[in-house]
Parts: C-alpha cells; sequence; structure tokens
C-alpha cells in the first residue's frame, strides 16, 4: 500500500507542476510546451523558477512516465532515492513559484 501511495504521488506532484508550467508558459510567453519535459523550461522563460531547477526537475517526468505507463518493473530502490529528490526539489519548486506569484501583485 505504502509503495503504490508513494508512487501515486510523485505522478501527481509531476502532474500538477507541468499542468502550472503549460499554463504560465501559455499565458505569459504564447506558447504551448510540446512535452512535459519542456514545461519546466518555459516556466524558466517566463521567469517562474531558475535554469537549474527547471534542470533537476525534467528528470522526474521520466520518473512519472515508468510508474504511470509501467514500461519496466518498477525497482522500490530505484524509487526510493527519487522520491527523495523529488520532496527537496518540489518543495523548492512551490517556493519558487509562491515568490513568482507575490512579484504579480500589485
Amino acid at each position: 500500500m505504502l509503495r503504490h501511495a508513494v508512487e501515486r504521488i510523485l505522478v501527481q506532484i509531476v502532474d500538477l507542476s507541468v499542468s502550472i508550467n503549460s499554463h504560465v508558459a501559455a499565458t505569459h510567453l504564447g506558447k504551448a510546451p510540446p512535452d512535459y519535459r519542456s514545461s519546466f523550461d518555459l516556466a524558466t522563460d517566463a521567469g517562474m523558477i531558475g535554469a537549474g531547477l527547471a534542470r533537476s526537475l525534467r528528470d522526474s517526468v521520466g520518473l512519472r512516465n515508468v510508474l504511470t505507463h509501467e514500461y519496466v518493473a518498477v525497482d522500490l530502490a530505484r524509487v526510493a532515492e527519487p522520491a527523495a529528490l523529488a520532496n527537496a526539489h518540489y518543495a523548492e519548486y512551490l517556493k519558487q513559484v509562491a515568490r513568482w506569484l507575490r512579484s504579480l501583485a500589485p
């Protein structure tokens, strides 16, 4: 049960951030990302997140795809490390998005 909960949370975090990135790219840049990974680059182009963070988060898309589409048998040990990194990187993502949103307020 714990394994499935962790996998589901990881997938949701990536999906939600890609939705946020895509919305910002469309409304602020007039562009739609061609794929999940590039949504992080467009978030950087919009000034929402830093380039270093975008690079770190792009890799989480691959893990999301493996978990969602079950391309391969999932090794639990290989999910544990990305889960810990996702916690740190997505916490930073939230901070940067919040800072960016505050900068837009009049």
